[in-house]
């Protein structure tokens, strides 16, 4: 299987830093503003393997709006998940990939299949199983055919 991306690297970098902000948010139960803040200020722990160029005002956006539309957001994706499936049963990567990319596609801004393309590569880097064609699926859906 072939990977794709945006045809940006600071697209798909913010994209990736978005992911592991909303993860660090909900994990260290963290404000969206210290936690993209600590990453546009790189202070984070040593451990934490950060995107060294990534579109900062993009990660930012996209931390924003999820956050912000996290309630909207869940209702959607809770839509669209197999039966007996809620977004709370997610394991918080997953919840933050599906999270992250439908907030974006929600946003009605940027071409859908790049922005599906660089949120499945982000779930192969966290998954080998059924998760990375299930964020293709879901986020396609949330994006309803707009490729553009």
């Amino acid at each position: 299987m072939s990977k794709k991306n945006s045809g940006s690297p600071q697209k798909a970098a913010a994209r990736t830093a978005a992911v592991q902000a909303l993860y660090m948010i909900e994990l260290m139960e963290e404000k969206p503003e210290k936690v993209v803040n600590d990453f546009k200020t790189r202070a984070m722990p040593e451990e934490a393997e950060l995107p060294t160029d990534f579109d900062a005002e993009l990660f930012e956006s996209i931390v924003h709006r999820a956050s912000a539309m996290q309630a909207d957001v869940d209702a959607e994706l809770s839509k669209l998940l197999e039966k007996g499936w809620t977004v709370a049963r997610l394991e918080k990567i997953l919840r933050a990939i599906l999270r992250a990319g439908a907030a974006e596609l929600l946003a009605g801004k940027g071409n859908a299949a790049n922005i599906i393309d660089d949120y499945v590569n982000v779930a192969h880097a966290f998954f080998s199983g059924k998760e990375p064609a299930m964020t293709n699926a879901v986020l396609d859906k949330i994006a309803g055919g707009r490729k553009a």
